[in-house]
């Protein structure tokens, strides 16, 4: 009997340490039923333990074993499947619509278009200083400044929406700002671009219904948009005309069902649209060796420098992953020369250097309507002080 229940023990301990080394080898031989296909982000790389220093080996180590575990994927979509078919839990951050259409919960997106969020007073001021103190401290450096803001997915397409929410729709945070800014008499020189994508919904698909931002042809009306109210410091600037961009087939892959992650193909079909060469011929890119010389400040993220010879006058375009849809396609046609910074909430720190550094013309501060609520906005000194005068 003692024998028997010996090796009853060791068969055990046997299969309990195989499964626990499972993993662990697959770590090191890519071992999964799925791959990463639906990742939207950058997994850390095997860390080079050799030139790093002794103290950064327990941080590195433990990022790559997170996003390299043997059967990470599997584990991950089959832990998905088991909270949406046996607990009936729904994403955390993923709200799922009607149609196939997909809408991002986080940054208080839903909350915000339910209109639950009302802003204090305080709150606003905040939101004053931060954007319309940093316009005319900008504007005391004798530049032009102009605030745009992309609308969340929901304000251009609340009709795909479920019928709670879509039923129980508030005043959003931004038209509170907007009201309360007016009543202010505030100077402001913001673009709200809500109206324009609204107005254009009819004449094609503005926002991606798998992902969290515009389409190309969002993009582009968007552009039109901004060229047109940089006509108070451009005065012979138009926007391209869509007649003269031509179309392209293209794929894109949705961000929104990369994080449920359950298995649905995450990229779907879609158009881009770019001017024709007859436009683009003499735009040229700044090499990598220039913008490498550049001493970035702390907080930007990516750089692009665009030149025109037949262009008037620089500008610099600071902006998150919206512009990231065309920006670079279109605003490029009218200026010598287009500096894009990719950043969020730039310091005054960071305006002293694009200043200094390129002497703009005009600079544009754009950010998602959701960031702009409910991310902490810088206010400096210098900003407040600007608006005090």
């Amino acid at each position: 009997m003692p024998s028997a229940i010996t090796s009853s023990g060791r068969l055990i301990t046997v299969l309990f340490a195989t499964l626990i080394s499972v993993p662990f080898l697959g770590t090191f031989f890519n071992w999964d039923f799925h791959p990463p296909g639906d990742e939207n982000r950058l997994l850390a790389e095997r860390p080079r333990l050799l030139s790093l220093p002794l103290a950064a080996w327990p941080a590195s180590l433990d990022a790559y074993c997170n996003d390299h575990i043997g059967f990470r994927n599997t584990f991950i979509r089959r832990h998905r499947k088991l909270m949406q078919d046996v607990f009936h839990r729904q994403s955390d951050r993923v709200l799922e619509g009607r149609d196939g259409w997909l809408y991002l919960k986080d940054n208080g997106n839903i909350a915000d278009f339910l209109g639950l969020r009302t802003l204090s007073d305080e709150k606003m001021q905040n939101l004053r200083i931060s954007f319309e103190g940093r316009q005319r401290w900008i504007e005391q450096q004798g530049i032009h400044h102009l605030f745009v803001i992309p609308p969340n997915k929901p304000v251009i397409y609340p009709e795909h929406l479920p019928d709670a929410v879509l039923k129980a729709r508030g005043t959003d945070g931004i038209m509170q700002w907007l009201s309360w800014l007016e009543r202010a008499s505030s100077a402001l020189n913001i673009l709200d671009l809500r109206d324009e994508l609204l107005a254009r919904k009819s004449e094609g698909l503005l926002y991606f219904p798998n992902d969290t931002h515009w389409t190309y042809l969002g993009s582009y009306f968007s552009y039109c948009a901004v060229i047109k109210r940089l006509k108070r410091r451009f005065p012979d600037v138009e926007p391209i005309r869509r007649e003269s961009c031509v179309e392209v087939e293209s794929l894109w892959k949705g961000d929104l069902i990369a994080m449920l992650g359950d298995g649905r193909p995450a990229t779907i079909s879609c158009v881009e649209i770019m001017p024709d060469s007859a436009h683009t011929n003499r735009i040229q890119e700044a090499p990598a060796e220039e913008i490498a010389s550049l001493k970035l400040p702390d907080g930007i993220s990516g750089v692009r420098i665009m030149r025109n010879p037949d262009g008037s006058g620089r500008i610099v375009i600071i902006h998150d992953s919206f512009a990231w849809q065309g920006w670079f396609r279109f605003f490029p046609l009218h200026f010598k020369e287009t500096i894009f910074l990719a950043t969020l909430r730039p310091s005054i720190g960071t305006y002293r250097w694009i200043i200094e550094s390129f002497h703009p013309d005009a600079i544009v501060d754009e950010q998602i309507h959701r960031n702009v609520l409910h991310k902490p906005q810088p206010v400096f000194d210098e900003w407040a002080k600007a608006l005090e005068r």
